[in-house]
């Protein structure tokens, strides 16, 4: 193969490239979400105790803007991220083939979850911006920020929908992840233990 085909079998697919700039959305999303609110607390707290008045309806900006799209822009990036709990020792007694239906069924049924979050999360987002929702100090708008719940549960299906077909395509695992540790830090034990003793022997000579 030449040097060009080797180049774009490594480059990504365009579905590759969308998938990246969507999670680049979510995270872009987020980390304004966290700017802004430390920005408005900062100089909150400043002018509170500069001026002896802060920003009027800044607890509501903070609560209902700035937490809200933190919260889920970080729903999907952290399922992407694969930040989940999981109960390893439960899995662990599953033989491969069996575990990886089991994850995919879940991931799937958890997928299925996300999307009905998103589908009542559009629901109440429209009927929020058509009945006008405002913060009852300040009379900022709040009903524009409803429509990350359905946006963030979105993301959280697509990424659990990944997961899956990731772990279609890698196959059953035949050990439990937690062996293949075990294994790894007993490897690492014996490489120490050589190591030592090599030293050990030329320091003698």
């Amino acid at each position: 193969m030449s040097a060009t085909g080797e180049r774009d079998s490594r480059r990504p697919s365009r579905l590759g490239r969308a998938l990246d700039a969507v999670w680049t959305f979510y995270a872009v999303l987020g980390g304004v979400g966290v700017v802004a609110l430390l920005g408005v607390v900062v100089v909150d707290v400043l002018l509170r105790y500069l001026a002896s008045s802060g920003i009027t309806g800044a607890n509501d900006m903070v609560a209902s803007w700035f937490m809200v799209t933190i919260a889920f822009a970080g729903v999907a990036l952290a399922q992407r991220a694969g930040g989940r709990i999981q109960v390893d020792f439960v899995a662990d007694a599953v033989p491969g083939r069996l575990r990886q239906v089991v994850d995919v069924l879940v991931l799937l049924a958890v997928a299925g979850v996300g999307v009905l979050f998103a589908w009542f999360g559009w629901e109440e987002a429209l009927s929020k911006t058509a009945s006008g929702e405002y913060a009852p100090i300040g009379n900022r708008p709040l009903w524009p920020f409803r429509f990350l719940v359905p946006l963030g549960f979105a993301g959280f299906a697509l990424a659990c929908l990944l997961s899956a077909v990731e772990v279609v395509r890698r196959g059953p695992s035949e050990k439990p992840a937690a062996e293949v540790e075990y294994e790894l830090a007993k490897l690492e034990r014996e490489a120490r233990d050589a190591a030592r003793r090599g030293a050990g022997k030329a320091r003698s000579i």
